[in-house]
């Protein structure tokens, strides 16, 4: 999924509305996915649509239009949205490391704008503020493929066939080993108890197969199933086993308890298998592979095909 861009921008007219329309469709052409946020009428608007997208994005930028004059200011200078100085607070807490802040003229820097984006870029009119944002996030380098959340990459077989002594069971498990790395491209924030689960499995028709295993898979290099992924760091979960023996049938390297490990897969064909990622202070991340199951470990293939 193409990186997610936050704009918080004015609505309280057609030139701004305007602005975050033309902003969002430049940076869909770019590749990148841009949610603007509409103005939030109740607390709950708030809870279920600003913050949960605002933790679900990773890049944020606040277009900040002018409002009422401020009475008494010998500077003649207006206050900003407090609609948009709300998400701004928010998105400050939420640690946002690449974000982009524009300010019109005549606005005044108070509050936690004051502190935040000092360095604000300042435009006159909407029209600047779409090429001063476009020319600054070229100047930034902003990728839609980058992520401030967990991601899964790097799909690997293991090596040859393997023999491993299953650590919830004790049963000796033969084949080759499925494993992905989840990345943590936070630079400020640790994620920790980071567990791994098989959610579903879907055959070639996309029908739905029973899963009689969804406990945690095993992190790869610890005793148990879980992992605290440092900061910018990564850590791997083994996300299936193709026996060597069973016709290559398909079983999880999991912390279920029952001997012997019972096959989630049995017949050759083509199968979607999604997995879901949990861990403290993150969003749930999903992913899917497609498994192409011959029959026999050795040529048994997989690819990642939605992160």
């Amino acid at each position: 999924m193409p990186s997610k861009v936050f704009i918080s921008c004015g609505q309280a007219s057609a030139k701004e509305r305007t602005t975050a329309a033309k902003l969002s469709k430049w940076l869909k052409d770019q590749g990148f996915f841009p949610y603007v946020a509409i103005q939030a009428q109740s607390i709950q608007d708030v809870n279920s649509a600003i913050i949960s997208e605002l933790k679900a994005s990773d890049y944020y930028i606040f277009i900040d239009f002018p409002r009422e004059l401020l009475q008494g200011d010998a500077d003649k200078v207006h206050r900003g949205s407090l609609f948009t100085h709300q998400e701004m607070a928010i998105a400050y807490i939420l640690g946002f490391e690449r974000v982009l802040f524009l300010k019109h003229k005549n606005v005044k820097l108070e509050g936690l704008l004051r502190y935040t984006a000092s360095n604000a870029i300042i435009f006159s009119t909407p029209k600047e503020a779409i090429e001063k944002a476009e020319e600054a996030i070229n100047e930034r380098g902003w990728k839609p493929n980058y992520t401030r959340h967990l991601m899964a990459a790097n799909l690997r077989w293991s090596e040859g066939m393997i023999n491993y002594g299953s650590h919830a069971t004790g049963e000796l498990l033969i084949g080759r080993f499925l494993s992905i790395d989840i990345q943590n491209h936070r630079s400020d924030h640790a994620a920790f108890n980071t567990i791994a689960r098989l959610g579903s499995i879907k055959d070639a028709n996309g029908n739905p197969i029973s899963v009689h295993d969804r406990s945690n898979l095993k992190a790869n290099g610890q005793p148990g199933y879980a992992h605290t992924i440092w900061p910018e760091s990564h850590g791997a979960f083994d996300l299936l086993l193709a026996k060597a023996e069973q016709g290559g049938a398909i079983c999880l390297n999991s912390s279920l308890d029952l001997l012997p490990k019972p096959s989630i897969i049995t017949l050759p064909g083509l199968y979607t298998l999604q997995y879901e990622v949990l861990s403290e202070s993150f969003p749930i991340l999903t992913f899917s592979i497609q498994l192409d199951v011959t029959g026999d470990a050795q040529t048994t293939q997989a690819q990642l095909i939605d992160v």
